[in-house]
């Protein structure tokens, strides 16, 4: 168990006057299973008088920092401008803001925070709904600020029934569709916003998906809606000169933005025959990620037609079949993690992170996690270039994000790997 950890510091007004009453956040960076960035329940308070705040009990990890408005603040003035939420140090787009590194039993004050403010603008949905369907009595809109990552949403959702006063990327928000097939969400500050609507029908799910640049001037747009889509494919082991065998309980998984309508499917495992098929798959693009091969195996080959997903995410906009490819002779390597001192770390975390362009291929990523001696073994290895990384502790899949990984830049254990190739490497920590 870490000591806990405190920020402390001063917040001003857009006047530059001490302002008293807002409320700081600390939302802790963490990241899914695809190393996507997601954003925990944040640690509050409340500005004194002074401006003055803080707030305690911090685990050590990564901050966003963000300074909310008073609800009575958020309204434009005569110019049109409104305080908007302002991030550390002083950024209102909270995909440039800083993260704020907290270790463990440390106590920070921080510069001191001006609050921003900007041009607001309202979002004015219309749902438009061609299938013919009955349409549920409740729909919700979901919405979000775009984050550009594939991944889950981070477990935040929140509805919406007021002025918006706290947006963070991670934090997925819902909205009432009114019997008039409206979605009004005024008070908007700049930014990209990902909107996405769905619902069962007797015919199948249906969903609808957009994207809107908000950028001071009140918006009106279509969403439409359409019926989901089928993914049929088979998954084969392919072996020299023999038959392909096919391949049962394969995880195949679409990997969705951070705004996922209702009643959508993204996964599948395959079937003795080696078929498998997802029902309901909105329109859209997706990398597609195999898990549950054998440890030996590596997804060789997925295409759909002429179309290689392993390298370009699939493109889904009518039945769509894949033809997927496994080979059971990838590269292995074992060896141990020791820190600069030489010692057998046990519990490490060992990721073998793809060079170069291949970082973008999913599949590709492999980990595991040292014994009590410090040793590791990975197999199933893809033939290719990269590199070898260990931490003493790591939370998600942190290695697959490319704003984390490079601050270990020019570090790891280089490695290469041809078909069936085996190595042993002497493994340092990566922050020694």
């Amino acid at each position: 168990m870490f000591p806990a950890s405190s920020i402390a510091g001063r917040v001003f007004d857009t006047h530059g006057e001490p302002a008293a009453g807002v409320r700081v956040m600390a939302y802790r960076y963490a990241y899914d299973d695809n190393g996507a960035r997601v954003i925990r329940t944040p640690d509050t308070a409340l500005t004194k008088q002074t401006g003055e705040f803080e707030i305690r009990g911090l685990r050590r990890g990564e901050y966003l920092i963000s300074v909310a408005p008073l609800p009575a603040a958020v309204t434009p003035d005569g110019t049109g401008m409104a305080p908007v939420t302002t991030y550390y140090p002083a950024i209102e787009d909270p995909l440039k803001a800083v993260p704020f590194d907290v270790q463990a039993g440390q106590d920070y004050t921080l510069d001191d925070i001006r609050m921003l403010s900007d041009k607001l603008a309202a979002v004015r949905l219309r749902i438009v709904d061609s299938t013919g369907e009955p349409k549920p009595a409740r729909r919700e809109v979901k919405w979000a600020l775009s984050s550009g990552a594939v991944g889950s949403a981070g477990g935040m959702l929140v509805a919406f029934y007021g002025p918006v006063q706290a947006l963070a990327p991670g934090i997925t928000y819902l909205t009432p569709v009114s019997r008039e097939d409206e979605v009004l969400i005024p008070n908007l500050p700049p930014g990209t916003y990902e909107f996405t609507v769905g619902w069962a029908t007797s015919a199948g799910p249906v969903s609808g998906h957009t994207t809107v640049e908000v950028r001071g001037v009140d918006l009106e747009r279509d969403l439409e809606v359409r019926p989901n889509k089928r993914l049929t494919g088979r998954v084969v082991l392919e072996e020299e000169d023999k038959e392909p065998l096919p391949l049962a309980n394969i995880d195949m998984t679409l990997l969705s933005g951070p705004v996922m309508p209702a009643n959508a499917a993204y996964r599948s495992l395959s079937q003795s025959n080696g078929a498998f098929v997802i029902d309901g798959v909105p329109e859209g693009t997706y990398p597609v990620w195999f898990r549950d091969l054998p440890p030996d195996a590596y997804v060789a080959s997925a295409t759909e037609g002429a179309h290689d997903i392993l390298t370009q995410p699939l493109r889904v906009s009518g039945e769509t079949e894949l033809a997927v490819f496994v080979r059971r002779d990838g590269g292995i390597v074992e060896g141990v993690v020791t820190d600069s001192r030489g010692k057998n770390i046990p519990d490490a975390v060992v990721a073998l992170v793809p060079d170069g362009l291949a970082r973008e291929e999913v599949n590709r990523y492999r980990k595991a996690v040292t014994d009590s001696n410090g040793a590791f073994t990975i197999q199933g290895i893809t033939p290719g270039s990269y590199h070898l990384f260990a931490w003493p502790e790591l939370e998600g899949a942190a290695y697959r994000n490319a704003a984390f990984m490079r601050r270990y830049e020019g570090k790891g254990e280089p490695v290469h790997f041809g078909r069936g190739d085996q190595l042993t490497v002497q493994l340092k920590l990566a922050d020694n």
